[in-house]
């Protein structure tokens, strides 16, 4: 006897899709605005807590310091792990491995 695999259509997948995310955006942008406190003049609600804004973390040179060393670390560090040679990865793999000829 043999066995058929059915696979999903295009057309079936995106019906499925379809009825799993058709709720959660009728929810979301019809229903829980309707239930939503008059925002204001801001509708969006998107004003900058206090002390979190952009002026403050570039508006000190110590901050721009800060922020400018750990860019040079990360260029280094992508510079170490993808630009060096392999042969430079191999030893240092072989020596972690415990390929040592240490007197035991």
């Amino acid at each position: 006897m043999e066995r058929k695999s059915e696979q999903y259509s295009l057309a079936r997948i995106l019906g499925i899709w379809a009825l799993a995310t058709a709720p959660m955006g009728i929810l979301g942008w019809i229903f829980f605005p309707l239930l939503a406190p008059d925002p204001g003049p801001d509708p969006l609600a998107f004003g900058e807590p206090a002390g979190y804004s952009f002026d403050a973390i570039f508006g000190s040179r110590e901050k721009l310091a800060r922020l400018q060393g750990a860019w040079w670390f990360l260029v280094l560090f992508v510079f170490r792990g993808l630009l060096l040679p392999r042969s430079t990865r191999s030893s240092a793999k072989s020596f972690s491995s415990g390929a040592c000829s240490c007197p035991g």
